[in-house]
């Protein structure tokens, strides 16, 4: 490996020409249906966990077991930004009413900017 340079470079920043501005949406059934399928997923592992216990590799049935819990983490996650995104959705739109903590929400200028440019014609 003599001669490969692993400096670290400095991440190169506003390089994105476009900001995607179509939400991608679920509705609520489709929420906690990925949800249960990866809590479902997350489960099945119990079971290679088990296997590899039973032959003798602790170790590697240990690292199972953390990998379930940044896996749920990140179940969770995913879980809680889609319904906090449903409901912002449901402002948005009128279906529910407005809440000062919906009033209240701080938004980036540069990301105003940017929505309010793509519906301009570029051509």
């Amino acid at each position: 490996m003599e001669g490969r340079n692993l400096d670290l470079v400095a991440r190169k920043e506003d390089t994105r020409d476009k900001f995607h501005t179509e939400v991608i949406r679920f509705e609520l059934d489709q929420i906690l249906q990925h949800f249960t399928e990866t809590i479902q997923a997350i489960n099945a592992q119990f079971n290679v966990a088990d296997e590899l216990f039973e032959i003798g590799k602790v170790v590697e049935g240990e690292n199972i077991w953390r990998a379930q819990i940044v896996f749920l983490a990140g179940a969770l996650d995913f879980y809680m930004h889609e319904l906090t995104k449903y409901g912002l959705c449901e402002i948005y739109n009128e279906n529910w009413p407005r809440t000062d903590k919906y009033n209240n929400i701080q938004i980036n200028m540069k990301v105003i900017e940017v929505a309010l440019k793509s519906g301009e014609d570029k051509g």
